[in-house]
């Protein structure tokens, strides 16, 4: 069974891939720390709170892209809308 750190950590690169977002632009954006996805991947484990952010920041860019008319329909995991 996969630990929800390494589950974390795909869905986050999955949307940094499907966005071509670089991982110091996305924890500036998302966390307000650059280093937070190189920090993670060296075994930091981020706080439920923090995950919970930061998959929040994943889910409004989203919508921001659907709005704006730019978004991709498999931003969201899965391919889910909502």
């Amino acid at each position: 069974m996969e630990s929800l750190t390494k589950h974390f950590e795909r869905r986050v690169a999955a949307f940094l891939q499907r966005v071509r977002m670089s991982p110091s632009e996305f924890g500036e954006r998302a966390v307000g720390d650059r280093n937070f996805l190189g920090d993670v991947r060296r075994g930091r484990s981020p706080r439920l709170a923090t995950a919970d952010r930061v998959l929040a920041f994943m889910e409004a860019f989203g919508r921001s892209r659907e709005s704006d008319g730019s978004r991709d329909s498999s931003i969201s995991e899965g391919g889910r809308k909502g």
